[in-house]
């Protein structure tokens, strides 16, 4: 086999753990295999996100193992995958850096993959993506509206890629500068580049019985996300008052058109009613929407961690 990764001295492998027991060590041999295969480095950060079955004592085990290039962070409460995965970053010794979920959905060996596609690419970050996987009904409709919406307004598709990256160390380690108590690392990631690509990579079926993100999380994600990362409900907002005020002055002149030139009369009270009622609920909502921002500041002002190590193997 061709050695086409000579720019990869040592590669940091970042996995975010939360209920993983069932697999991260099968994770951890096959990335182990794959690299000694290629003749190259690793260095492995497991960060158990505080789970409740017995992932960290695993992380344990792999770590007496192999001390050389295992990495166990157990964090001291949930913080989330995305702040996870920061966690495990700060950690990065290597020259490239690779985020990959516990679960074993990616497979660790494409790890190379991504890497080729870098080299040919000379992109800052590699997505490995499996185009033709089919996402349940729920996760398309969540990703759907957020991908429609700012792509309408902002003129940009926010929502591509995935949690299996390949990336410099130094867009890496930029991003971790963005953490806050909400984080979305793909978000941070197209305010550092543009020199973004894919490679399709094939998935299997996840080990792990329960997906991370049931409806109510995905919806809250969802919510975040559009909050804390773009101003497109301000902007929503903005066009809703501006297509009122078009529709109001048209009927405000149809009104008038009829009141002083055909001489028709014209209902007031009804109209009045549905103008005030229409009108206040649309004020309502923008005062709700403007609250939500305001919220979003007062969370950053209090400087709430985006995650805290409570042991470090």
């Amino acid at each position: 086999m061709e050695d086409v990764y000579l720019g990869i001295n040592r590669v940091s492998i970042v996995v975010p753990v939360y209920n993983g027991a069932n697999t991260i060590e099968e994770l951890y041999q096959r990335i182990d295999k794959v690299f000694k295969e290629n003749r190259k480095d690793f260095q492995l950060i497991f960060v158990d996100d505080y789970s409740s079955d017995k992932s960290w004592e695993i992380i344990k085990k792999i770590k007496l193992k192999d001390e050389k290039n295992i990495v166990g962070i157990r964090l001291s409460k949930n913080f989330g995958q995305h702040n996870a995965t920061l966690c495990g970053i700060l950690r990065a010794t290597g020259n490239w850096v690779v985020t990959i979920d516990d679960d074993l959905e990616f497979n660790p060996e494409d790890i190379f993959l991504l890497a080729e596609k870098q080299k040919e690419t000379g992109a800052d970050l590699i997505y490995g993506v499996d185009f033709e996987k089919k996402q349940s009904l729920i996760k398309r409709v969540f990703g759907g509206f957020y991908k429609r919406i700012t792509r309408f307004l902002e003129g940009e598709d926010r929502a591509k890629g995935s949690s299996f990256r390949f990336m410099k160390v130094s867009l890496a380690k930029a991003i971790t500068k963005n953490a806050r108590n909400f984080s979305f690392i793909d978000e941070f990631i197209i305010w550092h580049t543009s020199n973004i690509s894919a490679v399709s990579v094939s998935c299997s079926p996840s080990k792990n019985n329960k997906s991370r993100y049931s409806f109510w999380r995905l919806s809250i994600l969802t919510k975040e996300l559009v909050f804390f990362s773009s101003i497109t409900p301000l902007r929503v907002v903005t066009l809703l008052g501006t297509v009122m005020a078009i529709l109001n002055f048209l009927w405000g002149g149809v009104i008038l058109f009829r009141k002083f030139v055909l001489f028709i009369s014209v209902e007031g009270y009804t109209s009045i009613i549905v103008a005030i009622l229409f009108s206040s609920g649309l004020i309502i909502f923008s005062i709700g929407i403007l609250a939500e921002y305001i919220s979003k500041i007062l969370k950053m002002n209090y400087d709430k961690p985006s995650f805290k190590e409570a042991e470090v193997l």
